[in-house]
């Protein structure tokens, strides 16, 4: 099976997880828009693309699946998601089965207003949130908004530009300064996570919920799985209503015993590699995906996953390593 991780960064360890699976069975080619991606010491083949969004980088990425024989593609940047989620028939016209969102959920899981109201649609938990200036005020004067309050962009990533404000003045300088911002509840507590899978279908296959230790610049450096009844019949309202095609990561906080949904990244996170060696195996069942191996998946009910299992990040340094890189 030959397998594309679009935008591959820091994921490498992806591609040692789908080694480990199919051994010499697997070609794993990761991508990027510039050398320095440390991402590329794990892949068998590496190729660098034309930016995300520039009117070459389908072209080029259809040609480079083509050209490589790709069974399968998955990516590990918002934006790019995004990009692809708007592709998926051509590249399905070219046998290759992305396990990508639909632009529906795209649209929802990459602007935080839309997916603050779709939950709330939903009856899910989740902080309130505004997209209006006038609106935050009228919040803030009747008491159903009291600060302090996050200031933040509606497409913001990686905790880029997020600001915790504690009066009116500090609020509407940092939401008029920039562009696409909203105004949100802010949620004092215990951060978690999800990592949520779903069949091609959209329907859930299994879930992990984890306690977020040590976050750094919006990824999880230390996390430990838990169990939680409540929270694990949140998880799986939550991937049925969004029917999100194979891994999405969640983060939730836990404010006096009620748990409040942020952000919906539907892709791997950073924290999955806790969940994997806890026995929730995604690699593998987006093989079965792409197999279209149902009875494989149907024996997955739920993971019987390792409760208290603890990660923790260390730097890896890549010290004189020469990949072989193409461009295309």
């Amino acid at each position: 099976m030959n397998i594309l991780l679009s935008c591959v960064g820091k994921r490498g360890y992806i591609a040692d997880f789908f080694v480990k699976e199919l051994g010499d069975q697997c070609k794993v080619v990761g991508t990027s828009n510039s050398r320095w991606t440390v991402g590329f010491d794990h892949c068998h083949k590496n190729c660098i693309l034309p930016n995300v969004g520039s009117p070459e980088y389908i072209p080029a990425l259809l040609e480079l699946c083509q050209k490589e024989q790709i069974d399968t593609l998955l990516s590990f940047f918002d934006y790019d998601v995004y990009i692809l989620s708007q592709h998926l028939d051509q590249f399905r016209a070219i046998g290759v089965t992305p396990i990508i969102p639909s632009p529906q959920v795209c649209t929802i899981a990459f602007n935080k207003y839309l997916t603050a109201l779709f939950l709330e649609a939903n009856g899910l938990p989740t902080p309130k949130t505004y997209m209006s200036l006038k609106k935050a005020m009228a919040a803030l004067e009747n008491g159903d908004l009291t600060f302090p309050v996050f200031v933040k962009p509606a497409f913001g990533y990686a905790s880029k530009d997020l600001y915790r404000v504690y009066n009116l003045q500090d609020m509407i300088t940092h939401f008029t300064n920039h562009k696409g911002m909203i105004i949100q509840e802010f949620i004092k507590g215990v951060e978690y996570s999800y990592d949520l899978f779903n069949d091609l279908e959209g329907k859930l296959v299994t879930m992990v919920c984890k306690r977020k230790i040590l976050m750094r610049s919006g990824e999880t450096d230390k996390s430990e799985t838990i169990y939680n009844t409540k929270m694990m019949e949140i998880g799986k309202r939550l991937a049925e209503v969004v029917g999100h095609v194979g891994p999405m990561d969640v983060d939730l906080m836990m404010q006096d015993g009620k748990p409040y949904i942020l952000e919906l990244n539907p892709r791997f996170g950073g924290g999955y590699p806790n969940s994997y060696y806890a026995g929730a195996n995604y690699v593998k069942l987006i093989i079965d995906l792409v197999r279209r191996d149902q009875a494989a998946l149907d024996k997955v009910k739920e993971v019987e996953f390792l409760v208290g299992s603890k990660m923790m990040k260390e730097p890896k340094l890549v010290v004189n390593s020469f990949f072989e890189i193409e461009s295309n």
